[in-house]
């Protein structure tokens, strides 16, 4: 798979959040790995930080900007999306049935 920037009102949403969890593992390092060492649900709290600008004071990184800073809404729900899909392959890996 080939990230490929997309006209985010043409492209299928699912492909967008595809896309974008690609780009987090290929372009910024966020590999499994990495993603591993979260283990108290930072990934899906990020996910809600990204698009609830109410608990976006909160965010788990502290200082470090979110993708989502600045971007459009669709942006922003795509990033979440992204971030939903690490915590489940997170679980995944993890063995966590439910």
């Amino acid at each position: 798979m080939t990230y490929i920037e997309t006209d985010p009102i043409e492209t299928d949403p699912i492909e967008m959040i595809a896309n974008e969890r690609f780009s987090q593992k290929e372009d910024h390092g966020y590999t499994d790995e990495h993603d591993d060492q979260y283990k108290d649900g930072e990934l899906a709290y990020a996910a809600c930080c990204s698009i609830d600008a109410v608990v976006r004071y909160k965010w788990p990184w502290g200082d470090r900007p979110s993708k989502a800073d600045g971007q459009s809404r669709i942006k922003q729900l795509v990033v979440a999306g992204a971030l939903i899909v690490a915590e489940i392959e997170r679980l995944q890996r993890a063995g966590e049935k439910q």
